[in-house]
C-alpha cells in the first residue's frame, strides 16, 4: 500500500512539474513567426511586377497568388528538360488561367533581362518569369532546390500538393486542375 501511495505521489509530482505554462506556448508561436518572416522573398518578374511569397511548413502564402492553384517552377535556359516542358506549361496556363498560376523562377545568374526576354519570346512563354538574386533565396526556401526543372504545386488554399523533380507530367497536372474546378 505504501508503494502505491508513493507511486501516486510521484506521478502527480511529475505531471505538476512538467506541465506547460502559457509562456512556453507563446514562445513557440513567436519563434514560428520569426521563422516565417525569415522565409519570405520578393520576386521580380520580367515585366517588373513583384510577387511576394513565403513558404513554411509546406504552406505558400502570397497576396499576389492567393486563391489560385500555383506551380512554382525552377528552371534554366540551358536545361533541355526545362525547355521540353514549356509547351505543356504554356498550354495549361492558357487553358486554366482563371484558376491556375505558374511562376517560372529562373535558376541562372549569367543571363541578362534582355537574354531572358529573347528566350521567352522564342518559346512563347505565357506565364510570369522571375529573375534576380531573390530567385536563389527562393530556391533555398523551397527545400534547397539544386536541380532543374524542379516544381512545387500548391492547392488554392496554399497547401503543398506535389513536388516534381524533372519534367512535370501534363496529364497528371491537368487532371488535378480539372478536379479542382469541380
Amino acid at each position: 500500500m505504501k508503494r502505491v501511495y508513493l507511486l501516486l505521489i510521484s506521478v502527480v509530482a511529475i505531471v505538476f512539474f512538467t506541465a506547460c505554462d502559457g509562456k512556453t506556448t507563446a514562445q513557440v508561436i513567436e519563434e514560428d513567426k520569426v521563422e516565417a518572416l525569415q522565409k519570405k522573398v520578393s520576386l521580380t518578374t520580367l515585366d517588373g511586377d513583384t510577387i511576394e511569397l513565403s513558404f513554411s511548413n509546406n504552406v505558400l502564402v502570397s497576396k499576389e497568388l492567393e486563391g489560385k492553384i500555383v506551380l512554382i517552377n525552377f528552371w534554366a535556359t540551358w536545361c533541355p528538360p526545362c525547355i521540353e516542358e514549356l509547351p505543356a506549361l504554356n498550354n495549361l496556363y492558357e487553358k486554366y488561367g482563371d484558376i491556375f498560376e505558374i511562376v517560372g523562377v529562373l535558376y541562372e545568374k549569367e543571363k541578362t533581362k534582355e537574354d531572358i526576354q529573347t528566350f521567352a519570346k522564342e518559346h512563347n512563354i505565357k506565364f510570369p518569369i522571375t529573375l534576380g538574386d531573390q530567385n536563389f533565396e527562393a530556391a533555398k526556401m523551397f527545400d534547397n532546390v539544386q536541380k532543374v526543372p524542379e516544381s512545387f504545386l500548391f492547392s488554392q488554399d496554399g497547401f503543398l500538393f506535389a513536388k516534381y523533380v524533372g519534367v512535370v507530367d501534363e496529364k497528371v497536372l491537368e487532371n488535378f486542375l480539372e478536379e479542382s474546378k469541380k
